[in-house]
């Protein structure tokens, strides 16, 4: 790949690479946004002027314009009128709207970026995975006092890469960079493709990123059935039967790793999921507070625990939170479990402090109100279509990346993405054109 040849999303990826490099010598991250918002505004420029690529709009186009517009009337008229009737904390914030407007130009670069640099893009995002992979295991080696590749102690010191600004982002750009392995190469489960598999599970496993485990576990689930049918009926069930215990040796391989390798040894258990619907619960509580209009981009962080919103979800009598937790810790009841996570989201309702809602969908609800969960509607549609494309129709050129598409309701139903939204919009980008 020529640096020449290097712009729209391929430029992007450099670009957020080179910013979260600088994050390691304690800069900044929010470099990347600057960046990124600077070059957007360089790349689809000469196209506004030029009318260049703008006669055929997809939808999906037209409604990130529609948003622009949107977030930029709203903040206007925040300005002029009072809308902010509840005295709600940094509503409709101006830092946070630059931040995201960033993001929505980087969604249209993307969706603006030719068939030939999308395919460069994937490969550069492959080669990124794989040195990704380099580094987990020269971190698996190195002693934590020299081990660059590890997150601080808030993080839980696990995994990250070098080039990524956090072990999210390293699981995701691992996904990404398999998913793009397996599309390139038109892979199907060669002894090559076995061993890239063990060593991507390795450095996920390394993040000890549950949502990002199970988004790769579902995806190679996803890969392995396309290969199950079969025209004859003998052959069709002995792949078929073939297929279970191919899943059955994958999950082995996984959990066994996370047993010998990895730190989260209850990998299996239920108080993370208990803790991510809780914060939903609270998210779909600012939702309603925030209707139509939502609260503006960052107000899904800013006003998990605002006092000016009640957290609307019943509590059983059991007493003290603290009791109730170490009773859940001895594994007294998930009833016991879910009432101390819903109970430690009350006790800091009003404490001042920030958390993220875990949940993509949620930022975009809160965020912008109606508007919002559109958007989010529209996302659950595409995976929804992918889903179906998987299942039902045989196409082996593409069905990769509708696999990733698919897979990707796990990593949004349990992360905050909203800021590096972009980059699945990479492959749904890629998808489109294969569609065409």
């Amino acid at each position: 790949m020529y640096l020449r040849n290097i712009s729209g999303a391929s430029a992007i990826i450099l670009l957020f690479v080179f910013a979260s490099v600088l994050s390691k010598f304690d800069l900044p991250f929010e470099i990347f946004f600057l960046l990124s918002t600077m070059y957007s505004i360089f790349y689809l420029l000469p196209k506004f002027i030029f009318l260049a690529g703008w006669k055929r709009q997809s939808f999906v186009n037209v409604f990130h314009y529609f948003l622009l517009f949107y977030i930029a009337i709203i903040f206007v008229f925040s300005t002029i009128a009072d809308i902010n009737d509840k005295s709600l904390p940094h509503f409709w914030n101006l830092k946070s709207i630059l931040v995201f407007v960033s993001v929505l130009l980087l969604n249209i670069v993307v969706l603006k970026t030719p068939e030939h640099n999308i395919k460069r893009t994937l490969e550069l995002i492959k080669k990124i995975s794989f040195f990704i992979v380099f580094e987990s295991i020269l971190s698996y080696f190195l002693p934590n006092s020299i081990n660059i590749f590890i997150s601080d102690f808030e993080a839980g010191y696990r995994f990250t890469s070098f080039l990524m600004p956090g072990y999210i982002l390293t699981g995701i750009f691992l996904i990404l960079g398999y998913t793009s392995y397996l599309f390139l190469n038109k892979s199907k489960f060669s002894y090559k493709s076995i061993i890239v598999f063990l060593l991507f599970s390795f450095a996920l496993i390394q993040t000890q990123d549950r949502t990002s485990i199970l988004t790769f576990l579902f995806v190679n689930i996803f890969v392995l059935y396309k290969n199950t049918s079969s025209k004859v009926f003998i052959l069709s069930l002995y792949k078929k039967l073939f297929f279970l215990v191919q899943i059955f040796l994958m999950v082995a391989v996984v959990f066994f790793a996370m047993q010998n390798i990895g730190e989260r040894k209850n990998f299996l258990s239920l108080s993370s999921v208990i803790d991510r619907y809780t914060l939903f619960v609270r998210g779909v509580n600012i939702t309603k507070e925030v209707f139509p209009i939502g609260g503006g981009p960052g107000s899904q962080v800013r006003l998990m625990f605002s006092e000016k919103i009640p957290f609307n979800q019943e509590v059983d009598p059991y007493g003290d939170y603290k009791e109730i937790r170490k009773k859940s810790r001895k594994g007294v009841s998930f009833r016991e479990d879910f009432n101390y996570s819903k109970e430690y989201v009350r006790k800091r309702v009003g404490s001042g402090k920030t958390m993220s809602p875990h949940n993509t969908y949620m930022d975009f609800s809160i965020s912008l109100g109606l508007i919002g969960i559109l958007f989010s509607l529209g996302i659950i549609f595409i995976q929804f279509r992918a889903v179906v494309s998987v299942l039902i129709y045989q196409d082996r050129s593409t069905y990769f990346l509708s696999v990733f598409l698919a897979c990707s309701f796990i990593l949004l139903m349990n992360s905050s993405l909203i800021n590096s939204f972009w980059i699945l919009v990479i492959l749904y980008k890629a998808l489109e054109i294969r569609n065409q």
